[in-house]
């Protein structure tokens, strides 16, 4: 992972107190997505040799004060793929679900359970989908 403005030579300090290595926070450009500012954040320190609970602290407080603008950007076309996926694939089950329909006595039931789940299964892909406007 690489954070904007971060370098091997500016990410470390050496604290002379305890002579530990302490990422330095500085330097970083302004325009930074919080979550990632402390998933790198948070690794890099890591790797610097401190504790995920320390990391994790000194990341939040760098990363809450950081700026992040959203710059709206069309993701529509992705959205649309998946959908389209989505239903496709929920036609197919339904499909599938229409065979039951020959079992003797309990082929009509079977049949609307499956569709049922197949429906349900459907929709909760679809809430999956990616967003048709994505802020990067």
């Amino acid at each position: 992972m690489r954070t904007p403005g971060f370098t091997a030579q500016s990410s470390l300090t050496i604290a002379s107190e305890h002579n530990r290595v302490v990422l330095a926070l500085e330097g970083r450009d302004a325009d930074v997505n919080p979550r990632l500012c402390m998933e790198e954040c948070v690794t890099e320190c890591i790797e610097a040799g401190q504790s995920t609970s320390v990391c994790r602290n000194r990341c939040q407080n760098m990363c809450r004060s950081q700026h992040y603008e959203c710059k709206p950007q069309d993701n529509s076309v992705n959205r649309n793929l998946c959908m389209g996926g989505m239903w496709a694939w929920e036609l197919a089950c339904q499909a599938e679900c229409q065979l039951l329909n020959v079992v003797p006595v309990v082929g009509g039931v079977l049949a609307k359970a499956c569709s049922a789940g197949c429906t349900w299964l459907a929709n909760e892909m679809r809430s999956d989908c990616p967003p048709a406007t994505i802020c990067v």
